[in-house]
């Protein structure tokens, strides 16, 4: 896996202004951008140019140059701060009553940095990184877990295995190389991760029909201190969202949708969260006998699970969440009448328990999963 950090500054400009003296054209011109390893290089030999004098260079750092600032090849040492930056620009300025004239030049320093970012503790079903590197990033661990989005994020989620929760830490390391290859080092930083283990878990209870005079919900918790509902309608929470059993009024917009979808967060006292969904859906009893048919095999499963849907044909969404309500896989396909449909794809999950959701046009189905 490789990716470039989008905190590298290399993105620079040239500024050209002429105007004529009375003695002819003002030329000045401050030499190409220059690329440079600051492991290996303590200064960078300027190569400017000008058909006339008065003119001084200047830069936007805090480096210096030898033996001044009006020697056209001058040597630039950059600063430590300069060099922290990734990039510093060099101008050659003059300015005359008949003539202004500047020329602009950048010097990249190419170095990789690496900042795995500070030690903290994650909870059981994973968490982003937040480094703060420069360069060509890969993340590596000492457990077993996986990354996710590693291909497309420079801080991506780890997700710790059950050796690792069992562990009860983890340790992560990031390796950074240039990735124009001036810089021939590759720098390496790691943090400690403390994964916190819990049976912290949510049950928002059985999906049930709307009902236009409200729903009443009796949730049940373990290891949670404190429960937010939250829905994907518009109706309202009795006697608000913070309560664990709660009345869900729905709204006109939710019984015209003849469905609707909430969710119940709970927190650790940690700030761990785990989530389950329930379904209110004005169509149940008329699904009930078709659902019945439903089968889901193997559970547990290993690496991959088959569902039949009885007699139902046509197309259908599956997705599969984990505790935090998360998706973590996903998929469209096409179903056949008692033919079994394999979703594949799910060997790459770590041991726990997830929700399988499948949604047709007027039909949806869950079941727990356990891995």
């Amino acid at each position: 896996m490789i990716k470039v950090s989008t905190l590298t500054p290399w993105l620079f400009f040239v500024l050209i202004s002429c105007g004529l003296s009375t003695f002819g054209q003002c030329t000045l011109n401050a030499g190409p951008d220059q690329y440079v390893c600051a492991a290996t290089t303590t200064s960078i030999q300027l190569a400017g140019t000008s058909d006339f004098t008065g003119w001084a260079w200047s830069t936007s750092g805090t480096g210096t140059f030898s033996p001044n600032n009006t020697t056209l090849d001058a040597v630039y040492t950059p600063s430590p701060e300069d060099i922290e930056s990734g990039a510093v620009v060099l101008g050659m300025y003059y300015e005359s009553i008949n003539c202004m004239v500047d020329d602009m030049m950048s010097i990249v320093f190419t170095d990789p940095v690496a900042n795995a970012g500070d030690d903290f503790t994650m909870c059981s079903f994973g968490a982003s990184l937040a480094s703060d590197c420069r360069g060509v990033l890969t993340w590596s661990s000492s457990g077993t877990g996986q990354f996710v989005d590693e291909e497309i994020a420079v801080n991506p989620i780890y997700i710790p295995s059950a050796a690792d929760i069992a562990n009860g830490s983890v340790i992560l390391t990031v390796s950074v190389t240039d990735p124009l290859q001036i810089c021939a080092n590759t720098e390496t930083d790691e943090v400690t991760v403390t994964i916190e283990s819990s049976n912290a878990s949510v049950n928002a209870g059985p999906d049930q029909a709307l009902n236009a005079g409200g729903n009443v919900i009796d949730a049940t918790i373990n290891e949670v201190v404190a429960t937010y509902w939250k829905t994907e309608g518009s109706g309202e929470f009795f006697p608000d969202n913070s309560a664990l059993n709660i009345t869900y009024s729905p709204s006109n917009y939710d019984m015209d949708d003849q469905f609707v979808l909430l969710t119940l967060d709970g927190y650790t006292v940690s700030g761990c969260k785990v989530s389950d969904n329930i379904n209110l859906d004005f169509t149940l009893s008329r699904r009930e006998s078709l659902l019945s048919e439903v089968q889901v095999y193997p559970n547990p499963f290993a690496n991959q699970v088959s569902v039949t849907l009885g007699d139902f044909n046509g197309l259908v969404k599956m997705k599969v969440l984990n505790t935090s309500g998360v998706v973590v896989w996903q998929e469209n396909s096409m179903v056949q009448a008692h033919a079994p449909l394999t979703l594949s794809g799910l060997q790459g999950l770590a041991s726990g328990v997830y929700q399988l959701v499948i949604t047709s046009d007027t039909q949806q189905f869950t079941a727990r999963l356990v891995k």
